[in-house]
């Protein structure tokens, strides 16, 4: 089992992820949005809306996140913050005009992973925009049963309703908070086509 307290502490004090400062400058200013973020972690990007003027749902597994991203923070800006403390599989997520789930998606359980897809969706605003990482089949943590993992045929289906505006698969060995590993990544930026 991941010791998230000690990989939140351990990210703490970095710069907010490539993908998801590609998203804010996609969005633009805030204009009284919404955004979700699953997984928020050391809360670096949860931070990062608020401060640009997004009203903010977090969700995160770890307890001691919630404390984590709060303290400190402005109470104007604590307004615009609701922290909810569980798995993504067992929240049901506000309407959101974007959806950030910076490399959080692959720790649903796989048997979970196709509602917790479909309640991002259901979220989303039409024209919605969704950033995140998915790990594909030739990561090195595939074989983990309790981790979701997708194919290309896989990820296509999953990206049927969006149109995709970013989409780079990383496929190489690198370094982690458990050691060295082979990455298999496909980071996403697409929006929410309107249902038709």
């Amino acid at each position: 089992m991941t010791d998230w307290s000690a990989y939140h502490r351990f990210t703490a004090g970095r710069e907010p992820r490539p993908l998801f400062a590609r998203a804010i400058e996609h969005l633009g200013p805030a204009r009284g949005r919404s955004a979700v973020d699953i997984g928020f972690g050391d809360g670096t990007e949860s931070r990062g809306l608020l401060a640009g003027g997004w009203s903010v749902f977090a969700v995160d597994v770890e307890p001691t996140a919630a404390d984590g991203l709060t303290r400190g923070l402005p109470a104007e800006e604590r307004s615009r913050l609701q922290v909810v403390t569980a798995r993504v599989e067992d929240v049901e997520l506000p309407p959101a005009d974007f959806v950030y789930a910076g490399f959080a998606l692959p720790f649903c359980a796989p048997d979970r992973f196709p509602e917790v897809w479909d309640r991002i969706g259901e979220a989303l605003s039409p024209d919605g925009l969704f950033a995140g990482q998915l790990f594909g089949d030739r990561d090195s943590w595939a074989p983990n049963p309790e981790m979701t993992f997708v194919d290309r045929d896989q990820l296509t289906s999953l990206l049927a309703a969006y149109e995709v505006l970013h989409l780079e698969e990383e496929d190489a060995p690198g370094d982690s908070f458990a050691g060295p590993k082979h990455w298999h990544v496909f980071h996403l930026m697409a929006l929410r086509r309107p249902a038709t």
